[in-house]
């Protein structure tokens, strides 16, 4: 499978074309970013950001590339005012934040990754924060995927450089009242398609050099590109005060950069590297330090002779080579099945338990349409995934879900495509359904926009899963998974065991799980599997499994009550 990799720098846009498995590269370019309009205010012209970013585009489409990673350069930012014009882009390079207002001063900004500074956005729109209710929010990161997708969605490593946003994902619109904040997402993921290529949230530049330079536990990068940062990655508190504590992508791990040191190259390399040396000289010391970036070739030697730790070059597309790394990691959606317990505040509990779904059990469990509105829109509101395991493909349950704002829908002992076909016309907008049109509902939380924008993002975002548990799913899978508009599939191994008749013996489950996963491969689609089973679990990760439906609240109700009995015993 092919994958363009785009790093948005404020000198250069590179890309590259490689093979998500091997890494290989096909091609490798870049093109110029555009120039300020003002050298002082440091505004680019959005359109001409648009032309560049569409111009990769087009490289993509040409390579047939399935899905789309990207890093940006961080702190800049674009507005769209309520006349629904959009702003110029204010570069990261432009500063006059409000470094002086007690409300500010009084914000803990290293829980939100980054420091009070003049270039920090919610910093600079301090100012003018009555004239910003209303008015929508981007990063460059966020623009980009609101360009090509229509969702104004990012990663947490570029989030948070806009001070808006803490590390674990609470936002901040109180500080400038009524700003429209883009969707904070946790782990690198698709955040909608373009062309029909997966776009993934885009990562800041800084975290995706970092990740790319294969940096050590006892090693500084020093990052050299129209700016220069100093960074490691590690646990607990920083050495100092000087330390920003950025989040990263690895569980548990922090990135702490001293940034913005010099700004670019002086055209004295000897002036520069004796000015870099004074810093890194001051720092505690580490095995060696990594130099790269789009300026490590010019300074190396110099910087060398000049620091007193070891110095190891590791290239100029070290960017490039994170977000290779981010394409190839493997991330598991794990949930639960709601299946009694009526409580609409459910999916805040999942998601701070660090869960990525819930499915919603209407086969088996009993919850009526007053609910589960409740529940959806709690769950629209936290973003947080809501599936629906329906009772039968009949329109009724289907239409009244989908328009109350559930994310999709799992269609029990889906034996043929038939059964599913029927699913994704009810559950999905034209050209791929026939769902109907009413848009002044909550799945659309009562701001219906422009149709013909809304109905491909909605089709989108509604997942039509087949759920797999007889030998007849189980036979018909590539079928089944070949259906337009079917996003994936769940084994149900109980089920499956019962009409194969191997109740206890999962050998036959197993090679079940080795039918389905290979069709899902084939077709490109997710496989999941609904078990607490160990030995099941670990065959469908072993053989790509992306989702885990791992009991319900009833399971999590039960063993807590034996853990408290056990322990006060």
């Amino acid at each position: 499978m092919k994958v363009l990799l785009m790093d948005v720098g404020s000198t250069f846009v590179k890309y590259a074309v490689c093979d998500d498995i091997s890494g290989e590269y096909v091609l490798s370019d870049k093109i110029p970013f555009p120039k300020p309009l003002d050298e002082e205010a440091f505004t680019v012209d959005r359109a001409e950001i648009e032309t560049v970013v569409k111009a990769v585009m087009a490289v993509a489409l040409e390579n047939k590339c399935q899905k789309i990673f990207a890093s940006v350069q961080m702190h800049g930012f674009l507005l769209r005012y309520k006349s629904g014009e959009i702003s110029e882009y204010f570069s990261w390079r432009s500063g006059g934040g409000d470094l002086e207002s007690r409300e500010l001063l009084d914000i803990d900004f290293a829980s939100r990754g980054t420091k009070l500074k003049p270039n920090l956005p919610i910093a600079k729109l301090y100012k003018n924060r009555e004239e910003l209710d209303g008015v929508e929010f981007f990063t460059l990161g966020s623009y980009i995927a609101y360009l090509l997708t229509g969702n104004n969605a990012t990663h947490k490593t570029d989030a948070c450089a806009s001070g808006f946003y803490t590390v674990d994902g609470k936002t901040d619109s109180k500080t400038i009242p009524g700003i429209i904040l883009p969707e904070f997402m946790d782990e690198v993921e698709p955040c909608g398609r373009y062309c029909g290529m997966q776009i993934y949230a885009p990562v800041g530049d800084h975290a995706s050099s970092v990740y790319g330079s294969d940096i050590g536990e006892d090693t500084y990068l020093f990052n050299i590109g129209t700016t220069s940062q100093i960074a490691f990655v590690g646990e607990g508190n920083p050495p100092s005060d000087m330390w920003e504590c950025r989040p990263y992508f690895e569980s548990g791990k922090t990135l702490f950069t001293l940034g913005n040191l010099f700004y670019g190259l002086y055209k004295d390399t000897d002036k520069y590297c004796a000015e870099a040396a004074k810093i890194i000289n001051s720092l505690p010391k580490r095995a060696r330090i990594l130099v790269g970036g789009g300026g490590a070739s010019d300074i190396m030697e110099k910087l060398g002779a000049c620091v007193d730790m070891p110095c190891t070059s590791v290239g100029c597309s070290i960017g490039l080579e994170g977000l290779a790394k981010l394409s190839k990691r493997k991330k598991i959606s794990v949930g639960i099945m709601l299946s009694e317990v009526p409580f609409a505040n459910m999916p805040l509990i999942m998601k701070n338990s660090g869960l990525d779904f819930m499915i919603v059990d209407n086969e088996h469990g009993a919850f009526d349409y007053t609910f589960l509105s409740k529940l959806f829109t709690v769950s629209r509101l936290a973003y947080f995934r809501t599936v629906v395991r329906i009772p039968d493909n009949t329109r009724a349950w289907i239409t009244k879900c989908v328009d109350a704002g559930a994310d999709g829908f799992l269609l029990p002992m889906t034996n043929r495509a038939e059964d599913i076909k029927k699913v994704v016309e009810y559950a999905k907008y034209a050209p791929v359904g026939k769902r109907g049109i009413s848009t002044m509902r909550a799945h659309t939380l009562y701001a219906p926009p422009a149709l013909c924008d809304y109905m491909p993002l909605a089709n989108e975002r509604i997942k039509v899963y087949a759920q797999i548990e007889t030998v007849s799913g189980v036979e018909n899978i590539e079928e089944i998974l070949a259906i337009d508009g079917v996003d994936g599939v769940f084994i149900g191994p109980n089920d499956l065991s019962c009409d194969m008749g191997c109740i206890g013996d999962n050998g036959p489950i197993l090679a079940a799980i080795d039918k389905v996963s290979n069709a899902a491969k084939k077709a490109n689609k997710p496989f999941g599997i609904i078990t607490t089973t160990k030995a099941l679990i670990d065959k469908a990760l072993a053989c790509g499994a992306s989702m885990i439906s791992y009991g319900s609240e009833l399971n999590m109700l039960k063993n807590e009550c034996n853990k408290i009995k056990r322990t006060l015993k």
